[in-house]
C-alpha cells in the first residue's frame, strides 16, 4: 500500500497534476494586436480615436453579462493612468503586467469588457451616473493565458466609444417642468392685458 501511493504521488508530480490544479489564468490589459477593437471619443458627436489618458476599469463577467466583478483600475487621480494612452485608439497597462485571474483556468475561455471614463471619479460606475464622458465595451470572450504564456493582449475587443451618454429622464423632466411654468406665468400675464 505504501509503494501505490509513492508510485501515485511521483506520478502526478512528474505529470504536473500537483501544479496544473492551483493554476491561475492571466490576461494582460492593452489593444495592441492586430485585431483588436480600438476606443473612441465622442466628445463633440464625432468619433475620433482616443488620443489622451483615460481612466480605465477591467471587468470579468462571471455567471452571464450582468454579473461583473472589477479586475483592476487605472485612475488618473492616482497616476495609475498616466500614460495608458499609447496611440490613437490604443491603451495599455503602464506597468506592463500580467493579471492573474481568479477562479480562471488557463487555456478557458473568460468573458470580460472594459469600462473609460473622464474626470476624478474612482470608479466606472460613479462617473457614469454622474453623467461625465464614459464608455464601455460589449462584453467578448478570449482565452485566459498562464504566467509562462500571457496572452499578447485583449484577443477579441470589439471597438467603443467614450462619450456623453443621453441625459437622464428625470433632468429632462425638471426641465420640462420649468419651461411649462414659465409659459404659464408668461401666458396669463398676456390674457390679464
Amino acid at each position: 500500500m505504501k509503494r501505490l501511493l509513492l508510485v501515485l504521488s511521483v506520478l502526478s508530480l512528474s505529470l504536473g497534476v500537483d501544479r496544473s490544479g492551483y493554476a491561475q489564468g492571466t490576461i494582460v490589459f492593452n489593444n495592441l494586436g492586430p485585431n483588436d477593437g480600438k476606443v473612441f471619443t465622442l466628445f463633440t458627436g464625432q468619433g475620433s480615436l482616443l488620443n489622451q489618458d483615460l481612466n480605465f476599469s477591467l471587468f470579468v463577467h462571471r455567471g452571464g453579462p450582468s454579473v461583473r466583478e472589477t479586475v483592476r483600475t487605472w485612475l488618473l487621480s492616482d497616476g495609475t493612468a498616466r500614460g495608458i494612452n499609447v496611440g490613437p485608439g490604443l491603451f495599455a497597462d503602464p506597468t506592463q503586467s500580467v493579471i492573474v485571474l481568479t477562479e480562471t483556468s488557463p487555456g478557458f475561455e473568460v468573458v470580460v469588457s472594459i469600462g473609460a471614463w473622464a474626470g476624478n471619479y474612482p470608479t466606472w460606475e460613479a462617473a457614469s451616473s454622474a453623467g461625465i464622458e464614459w464608455g464601455e465595451s460589449t462584453w467578448f470572450r478570449m482565452v485566459a493565458g498562464t504566467l509562462e504564456a500571457p496572452p499578447a493582449s485583449l484577443v477579441g475587443m470589439p471597438d467603443f466609444p467614450v462619450g456623453i451618454p443621453e441625459p437622464r429622464i428625470l433632468s429632462l423632466a425638471m426641465v420640462g417642468m420649468a419651461l411649462f411654468v414659465v409659459g404659464r406665468m408668461r401666458g396669463g400675464s398676456k390674457a390679464r392685458t
